[in-house]
């Protein structure tokens, strides 16, 4: 379809704008609607106690050729489905109305179906009052609780972009595009299980960091102590051993219980360009430290080893 232009297109905003309360009446009320029939059925539903009722060999719903089934009572048999007073080939469902007497029930079933039956029914003058009373949401709770007025704006945009352009709509109804646009951009990927938030995620980071230092500083003490315990007996640890160079390969010689450190490494890497430019600095950092306490633990289990081997 072509887009209006020019005076055409004033034309079409100034009759949008007298249809604008009309459609929000009808998206209000299609609101209201699906909230009085989730109400009923939830009612309904909710007094409706349905247990299962089991069928034995003596039964009359039970058939002669299913009671001189020696293989079906081989096979029960065998699974245990199986009592005092016969075998159990199946169960009927007891349907039991309570607090409601079945009289209720069937009445709030019916003023459900009458009021599906009216929704059917209903009139507008326009097709676009019909777009926005028959309009559901993808989570029926966005149907609870008061109607928004960025809710409302989302669902006029989207009845009326099979016909007008986004721009026209929004002109419409008072909404900048820009505005529109940055409401409804999709949020950016989540850090690794971090927060979306800006402040929250920079917090994150830092304590996750400090993790990390931490593991270091024990690393760092460990070799301190590996190194003060060979230069007493006269021996000096190689260099290869003390401080290896950092590699992926390194996860190989982790034990199962310490690999998920290169693992979380590798994807803390892989999702180091998606990040946002305020955590850029603190990403860099943590995948930093994240190496160094890699580093450390392989060189303290070497040490280990080392140490048992040429200490004893």
């Amino acid at each position: 379809m072509k887009r209006p232009r020019g005076q055409a297109r004033n034309e079409v905003i100034e009759q949008l704008k007298r249809e604008v309360p009309f459609v929000r009446h009808a998206w209000e009320l299609g609101r209201l609607g699906r909230r009085v029939l989730a109400d009923l059925r939830i009612v309904a539903e909710s007094n409706e106690h349905r247990r299962i009722v089991p069928l034995r060999a003596t039964d009359p719903h039970i058939s002669v050729a299913v009671r001189t089934d020696k293989r079906l009572a081989r096979k029960l048999r065998e699974s245990g489905s199986f009592d005092e007073q016969g075998l159990i080939y199946g169960g009927q469902t007891v349907v039991a109305h309570r607090p409601f007497a079945s009289e209720s029930i069937l009445a709030l079933k019916t003023a459900r179906f009458n009021l599906e039956r009216l929704f059917v029914q209903a009139q507008f003058s326009s097709a676009l009052e019909r777009d926005a009373f028959w309009h559901t949401p993808k989570r029926p709770q966005h149907d609870t609780g008061p109607s928004k007025d960025e809710d409302w704006e989302h669902v006029w945009v989207q009845i009326t972009s099979w016909t007008y352009g986004k721009a026209v709509a929004c002109e419409a109804i008072g909404l900048k595009e820009r505005t529109y646009d940055e409401r409804r951009r999709r949020p950016r990927a989540k850090a690794g299980g971090l927060s979306l938030k800006d402040e929250e995620l920079l917090d994150q980071l830092r304590a996750r960091i400090a993790e990390e230092e931490k593991g270091i500083e024990n690393h760092e003490g460990y070799k301190s102590h590996c190194e003060e315990v060979a230069r007493l007996r006269g021996l000096r640890i190689p260099i290869a051993v003390r401080r290896p160079r950092f590699a992926k390969s390194m996860r190989a010689r982790l034990p199962e219980d310490c690999r998920y450190l290169v693992d979380e490494y590798g994807r803390w890497k892989a999702r180091a360009p998606r990040q946002p430019q305020v955590s850029r600095a603190l990403w860099k950092l943590l995948l930093e430290r994240r190496e160094r306490r890699i580093v450390g633990t392989v060189a303290n289990f070497a040490m280990s080893e080392w140490m048992i081997q040429h200490a004893k």
